[in-house]
């Protein structure tokens, strides 16, 4: 058996950090967890925007929404999604095993794209995981994403970040990037493979 993770394609590495100019994103799914922290912080701090996604049962589509402007555009491609990404100073993020934010994933829990995605555009990372599972220590989700349990660690985090303008540890999120390049991974599969073939004809 090969254990292979996800991996982030290498058109989206970028040189340096970008301009930042959100102050909190929740793409696509929402823990609800941290959305109602989310929203209490903002509403203590109102200067603070808290851009999330919702569901119009009208109109049957998803959103976005911003504590501060309202209903915003939503990135319909995969270039917008990732510009969107791209200029987030903190994103949450979750798995989907966590507080039942993925009802079919109770039970099951791992790495999703967003995590690779979120990384590669250099947000600082708020989660909720479950630190428990091996997936999430083999590839290093740790190192960039703490993992919170209480609204009192994440308001601590979110002052770090916009208040007292605390940056990113930006070798360690290089580090995590190279790890998980498509390019990289393609290459440990292949010698793998190589390497099983030569043991077979052998």
């Amino acid at each position: 058996m090969i254990y292979v993770p996800l991996s982030i394609a290498d058109q989206w590495r970028l040189d340096k950090i970008p301009q930042k100019s959100l102050d909190i994103v929740q793409m696509g799914r929402k823990n609800q967890i941290l959305h109602e922290y989310a929203l209490k912080y903002v509403s203590k701090n109102k200067h603070i925007e808290y851009i999330y996604s919702d569901y119009d049962e009208r109109s049957k589509q998803l959103f976005y929404y911003s504590t501060i402007r309202g209903k915003i555009n939503s990135p319909e491609t995969r270039i917008e999604y990732m510009d969107f990404l791209r200029k987030a100073k903190v994103c949450l993020i979750s798995s989907p095993g966590m507080d039942q934010s993925r009802p079919c994933a109770d039970g099951i829990d791992y790495p999703t794209p967003r995590f690779y995605e979120t990384a590669i555009n250099y947000c600082s990372m708020i989660g909720r995981y479950d630190s428990n599972h091996d997936e999430f220590e083999m590839t290093g989700i740790p190192k960039v994403c703490c993992n919170i349990e209480t609204f009192e660690e994440f308001q601590r985090k979110i002052d770090d970040i916009l208040i007292y303008k605390k940056k990113i540890d930006k070798q360690a999120y290089d580090d995590f990037i190279n790890n998980h390049l498509t390019s990289v991974w393609y290459q440990i599969l292949l010698k793998e493979i190589k390497d099983r073939c030569k043991e077979i004809t052998i």
